[in-house]
C-alpha cells in the first residue's frame, strides 16, 4: 500500500494513503495547520472520498470529508497521569467553586473566554492563568462581530471585549517550568502539574471551560485539558472549537447534553461559539448549590466517563494502547501503512477488514 506522494510542497505532518482497502482512502493528520484548503481539495479531486483520521490537535471539518476523531494527546496525557494517580475513583466528590479554566497559553479563544468571564461577572471559580500577557490582536474578532447581522450581545459587549484582560494572574509553580515566549509558559509535564494542584483544582470544580490550541479553524481538538476534566469528574464545556461535544460524543463519552446546552459548538464565528458557550449555560456557572446538586446527582455517569478514558489508556486492548507504538516510533518501516490498517481496522471503516 504505497504512500501517495505526488502532492508538491514538504509537508512532513500530512500523511497522503492510497489506495486503501476498496474505495476508503485516508488522510493522517496530527496538526492540520499545514494541510491547507488548497492541498486538501486536490487531494480529493485526485482520490476521491476519504476518511480523515486526526489526532494531536484537529482536522478541519466540513459535509465532504468522513471524520475520525483519535486524540493521540488526550490518551498520551492520560496515561502519563493515570501510572500515578489512585485509580480507585473516591465514591463522593466535594464541590467548592462551579467552574474551573485553565489558560497557559496566549490563544485568542483562551482570550474571549477570559473576557466573557468577566462580561457576565463570573466570580465562583478556580483556575490557573499564566498572566504572561493581557492583550491581544482582535482584528478577525472585529471582523467576525461587523459580520453577524443579529449580535444577541449589546453594543457595549464590543469595546468591553476589546479591553485587556483583568483576572489575575494565578499559577501553579512546578519546578522545571519554562517561559518558552513571553506568551506562553510550558509546564515541566503534566503528570507533575497534575499532581501540584490542578487535581485538586478539577475535583472540587463541577464544569470545566475547556479551551483548546485552537484558534479560528472550524475544528476540535483534545489534549489534558479535556484529560483534566474527565479525570476530576467534570461537566464539559468547549470554548471556542467547533463540533467538539459532537466528537467527543462519537469517542464514546457522555457530554451531558441533557443538562448542557452545546448547541454553541455550530455557531459559525468564534466568538459567537465562545460567547454562548458560557451565555447559555450560565445556570450551571453562577448558582454553587444547583452545579453541587447536579454533580452529585449524576456522579455515577461522570465517574463512568473517568473510568472509560483510564480504560481506554490503560487497558492493552484498547485502541489507544493498540496504536500508540505506531505513534512512538513513526520512524519504523511501514508506519503509516501499519497505523492506518488498525486505524480503519478498529473503526470498523470497511466490511472487508
Amino acid at each position: 500500500m504505497p504512500i501517495k506522494s505526488n502532492l508538491t510542497g514538504d509537508i512532513p505532518i500530512l500523511k497522503k494513503l492510497k489506495p486503501l482497502f476498496k474505495d476508503v482512502s485516508i488522510l493522517i493528520l496530527n496538526d492540520s495547520n499545514d494541510a491547507t484548503d488548497d492541498l486538501i481539495d486536490q487531494y480529493i479531486a485526485e482520490s476521491g472520498p476519504f476518511y480523515k483520521i486526526f489526532s494531536s490537535f484537529f482536522a478541519k471539518l466540513d459535509s465532504r470529508h468522513n471524520i475520525v476523531c483519535f486524540p493521540w494527546a488526550l490518551y498520551l496525557t492520560t496515561k502519563d497521569v493515570a501510572a500515578t494517580v489512585d485509580l480507585n475513583t473516591p465514591a463522593t466528590v466535594h464541590t467548592d467553586y462551579c467552574f474551573n479554566f485553565m489558560a497557559n497559553r496566549k490563544r485568542v479563544n483562551r482570550f474571549l473566554m477570559m473576557k466573557i468571564i468577566e462580561w457576565f461577572g463570573l466570580t465562583n471559580m478556580n483556575y490557573t492563568w499564566s498572566g504572561a500577557d493581557l492583550n491581544f490582536d482582535l482584528t478577525n474578532i472585529i471582523q467576525e462581530m461587523n459580520s453577524i447581522e443579529s449580535p444577541v450581545w449589546p453594543d457595549e459587549f464590543r469595546a468591553f471585549v476589546l479591553a485587556p484582560v483583568s483576572i489575575p494572574k494565578k499559577w501553579i509553580d512546578v519546578p522545571g517550568d519554562t517561559l518558552v515566549t513571553p506568551t506562553h509558559i510550558r509546564p515541566v509535564n503534566n503528570k507533575s502539574v497534575w499532581h501540584a494542584g490542578l487535581d485538586q483544582m478539577f475535583s472540587t470544580t463541577a464544569v470545566s471551560l475547556i479551551s483548546e490550541s485552537i484558534d479560528y479553524q472550524s475544528g476540535v481538538g483534545y489534549t489534558e485539558k479535556t484529560a483534566f476534566a474527565v479525570l476530576g469528574r467534570t461537566f464539559p464545556i468547549w470554548v471556542g472549537g467547533k463540533y467538539q461535544a459532537e466528537q467527543f460524543a462519537k469517542l464514546g463519552y457522555d457530554t451531558f447534553d441533557d443538562v448542557i446546552d452545546h448547541s454553541y459548538q455550530y455557531r459559525d464565528t468564534l466568538i459567537e461559539r465562545c460567547y454562548h458557550a458560557i451565555a447559555d449555560n450560565l445556570h450551571m456557572l453562577t448558582d454553587l448549590a444547583y452545579a453541587t446538586n447536579l454533580r452529585n446527582s449524576m456522579l455515577t455517569r461522570l465517574t463512568h466517563n473517568r473510568q472509560a478514558l483510564l480504560t481506554d489508556c490503560l487497558d492493552t486492548n484498547s485502541m489507544g494502547c493498540k496504536l500508540q507504538p505506531f505513534l512512538e516510533d513513526p520512524t519504523r518501516p511501514g508506519y503509516i501503512e501499519q497505523l492506518a490498517r488498525e486505524v480503519v481496522k478498529r473503526l470498523k471503516l470497511n466490511d472487508s477488514i
